[in-house]
C-alpha cells in the first residue's frame, strides 16, 4: 500500500515554507525543469523554489494546480470561492466544453470537490468515453511491401529492381486502415501521463481500463510539439477530448514526456494568465453584437520601424474592430490583482502605445481597456487613468474588474441576455 504524502496548500502569488524538508537530487532536477516555462528563456517561471537551511520555500505565480514530489504534495489554489470547481468551469467556458455535471454521490462530491486532479481526470475520462462511443478514428495509410500475392497495386519499377530473379514475389503498394494515428496517440499519451497522478480508486480503475484499451489501438505520440488537428466529420468528436489532453501534456512536451521519471513525481499546472485571456476572448467573441470583430494575439508589423523596415512586431492581447464606425479598441487581459494595487507602469506604457497606433481620431480622448479578475466586492470595480493629460496626445486607460464567477453562473444558467450585457459593458 502506498504511503500517504503530506499535503501543503498555498494560494496563487503567495509563498509556502515546508519546514524540515530536504530535496533529493531527483526532486531538485524535476522542480528545476518544471518551474521553467520555456527552455529558451529561463527567467519566465511557473513557480520558484528555494532550498534553505530550515526547509524548502515555494513561491506561487499565476500558475495553479498540483506539484507532487516523493513525500509531499503541493497544491497551488486559485482564488475562486469554489476553488478548483470554478477553475474547471472556467476551462469549459473558454474551450466551449459542455459544463461537467457530477455523477458521483454527494458524499463523493464532498470528498473530492476541491481535489483538482480528481475533478480534471473525471472530466477527461467522461469525454474519452463519449469519444469512444461515437467510434474510434481510423485513417488510411499507404504501405509498401514485397508480397507473395498481389495486394493493392503493383509497383513495377521497384518490382523489377527487387524481384528480377524472384518470380514468386511482387512488390505492392496498398492502403491500410489504421488506428495508430495522432488523434489516438495523443489520448494514449495523456492517459499515460495521468497514470502517475493521485486520484480515487474508482477513477484510477477507469483510467487504467481506458489506457489499456488505447494501448491496443496505437502507440504514444512521438512528436516534439502538440499536433494541430484539422477536424472534419470523421474526427470532429475528438476535439473536446484533445483540448483536455492538451492541459495535461502542455508542460510535458519537449521536456519529460519521453524521459522516464520517478513514479512519485507529477505536475499538473494551469496558466491563469493564458486562461483568463481566453476566457475574455470567448465572452466577447460569443456575445458581442455582429458588427464587432474580435481578434486575439494578432501580430502587427510596421508599428515600429528602422530604416523603413519593420524593427519590432506588436501583439495586442485583444483588439475589437467596430465595422459601423471603423474604430479599433485595444483590450489587455491581465491576471493581476489590480483591484487593490496600482497598475504597473509597463502595462500603462504598452497600452498607451497600442492606442496611439490604432487611433483614427485627432485631438480627441483616445482610450484602451485593461481587464483584471475581481474576487471581492470590496475591490474597486473600474477606474480611469489619463496618460499625457491636457495634450493633443491624451490617452485614457480604463481599468475594469471582471467577476469570473458571475459570468460562469450566467453561462451555466444559459442566461444569454446577461452575458450579452456583460460583453457590451466591457467595451463601453
Amino acid at each position: 500500500m502506498t504511503k500517504s504524502k503530506d499535503i501543503y496548500e498555498v494560494k496563487e502569488y503567495q509563498e509556502l515554507m515546508i519546514y524540515g524538508y530536504q530535496l533529493t537530487s531527483d526532486e531538485r532536477e524535476y522542480l528545476q525543469k518544471q518551474s521553467v516555462i520555456y527552455q529558451s528563456n529561463e527567467t519566465q517561471k511557473r513557480f520558484e523554489f528555494l532550498e534553505l537551511k530550515g526547509g524548502v520555500k515555494i513561491k506561487g505565480d499565476s500558475w495553479v494546480g498540483v506539484i507532487e514530489l516523493e513525500k509531499v504534495r503541493i497544491i497551488i489554489k486559485p482564488k475562486f470561492n469554489k476553488g478548483f470547481v470554478d477553475l474547471i468551469d472556467m476551462i469549459c467556458f473558454s474551450e466551449e466544453i459542455p459544463f461537467y455535471n457530477w455523477k458521483d454521490s454527494r458524499a463523493e462530491y464532498d470528498k473530492f470537490h476541491d481535489d483538482f486532479i480528481e475533478i480534471y481526470i473525471k472530466l477527461l475520462l467522461f469525454h474519452i468515453k463519449k469519444t469512444m462511443d461515437k467510434g474510434i478514428f481510423k485513417e488510411y495509410v499507404t504501405e509498401e511491401e514485397n508480397l507473395r500475392r498481389l495486394r493493392g497495386r503493383p509497383d513495377m519499377i521497384k518490382n523489377t529492381k527487387v524481384n528480377y530473379a524472384v518470380p514468386t514475389r511482387i512488390y505492392c503498394c496498398y492502403d491500410e486502415l489504421l488506428t495508430d494515428v495522432p488523434e489516438n496517440q495523443i489520448i494514449l499519451s495523456a492517459l499515460k501521463a495521468a497514470k502517475k497522478m493521485r486520484m480515487g480508486n474508482e477513477t484510477k480503475r477507469r483510467l487504467n481500463r481506458f489506457y489499456h484499451e488505447f494501448r491496443e489501438l496505437c502507440s504514444t505520440f512521438n512528436g516534439e510539439y502538440f499536433p494541430t488537428f484539422s477536424y472534419n466529420r470523421l474526427n470532429q468528436h475528438y476535439e473536446t477530448t484533445h483540448k483536455l489532453c492538451y492541459y495535461i501534456l502542455q508542460q510535458e512536451f519537449m521536456k519529460n514526456l519521453y524521459k522516464e521519471t520517478s513514479e512519485s513525481f507529477f505536475c499538473l499546472l494551469i496558466d491563469m494568465n493564458e486562461l483568463f485571456e481566453q476566457f475574455v476572448v470567448k465572452l466577447l467573441n460569443k456575445y458581442l453584437p455582429k458588427n464587432f470583430i474580435v481578434s486575439a494575439g494578432k501580430r502587427i508589423k510596421g508599428a515600429i520601424v528602422s530604416n523603413s523596415k519593420s524593427y519590432r512586431d506588436i501583439i495586442p492581447d485583444i483588439s475589437v474592430y467596430d465595422k459601423d464606425n471603423r474604430n479599433t479598441l485595444v483590450l489587455d487581459a491581465k491576471y493581476k490583482h489590480y483591484g487593490f494595487k496600482k497598475i504597473e507602469t509597463s502595462d500603462i506604457f504598452q497600452l498607451t502605445f497600442y492606442t496611439h497606433y490604432f487611433s483614427n481620431k485627432k485631438n480627441s480622448l483616445d482610450r484602451s481597456i485593461i481587464f483584471f479578475p475581481r474576487y471581492s466586492k470590496e475591490e474597486e470595480k473600474e477606474f480611469t487613468i489619463q496618460s499625457l493629460p491636457e495634450t493633443t496626445k491624451e490617452v485614457g486607460l480604463k481599468a475594469y474588474a471582471i467577476s469570473i464567477q458571475d459570468i460562469l453562473h450566467d453561462a451555466k444558467e444559459n442566461n444569454r441576455h446577461n452575458l450579452k450585457e456583460r460583453a457590451c459593458e466591457l467595451i463601453q
